[in-house]
């Protein structure tokens, strides 16, 4: 069980330091020490998207397969909790944010990955993509 985790950010020619703690692991921690040192030295900053609607979390919930990858998509709290488990890789843990089904996105403590929701001819959700992906619901 993770206990917390930090970022420690030493800026010495700009006489700065920046440290963020988080004791929540369904948190955009790495997206958020980025934007924070962005707003730090005046940049812009990408923040990561709010939660997914409950209907439209709900229409991603469960296990889908592609063949060398797994996605396991669980709620959790007000977040979808996801899980990319890879054939010959560790598990890497994350949650699905986005505005709508529309734009979906992976997010681990570091990396935003899109994923493309595919939808069958009567609306309802037939398939995910993630990278070079087709995940179908397992």
């Amino acid at each position: 069980m993770r206990g917390f985790v930090c970022a420690v950010r030493r800026f010495p020619a700009d006489d700065a330091f920046l440290c963020v703690l988080c004791n929540r692991t369904d948190a955009p921690f790495g997206e958020l020490a980025n934007a924070l040192e962005d707003l730090l030295f005046g940049e812009e900053c990408d923040l990561p998207g709010a939660p997914l609607d409950a209907g439209a979390a709900q229409k991603l919930v469960g296990t889908w397969q592609a063949p060398g990858l797994r996605l396991v998509v669980e709620p959790r709290d007000a977040v979808l909790a996801a899980s990319l488990h890879w054939e010959q890789l560790a598990v890497t843990r994350g949650f699905l944010v986005g505005d709508d089904l529309a734009h979906v996105a992976f997010y681990d403590w570091n990396v935003r990955m899109p994923i493309t929701v595919r939808f069958d001819a009567d609306g309802a959700v037939a398939g995910l993509r993630l990278g070079d992906k087709e995940l179908t619901r397992r």
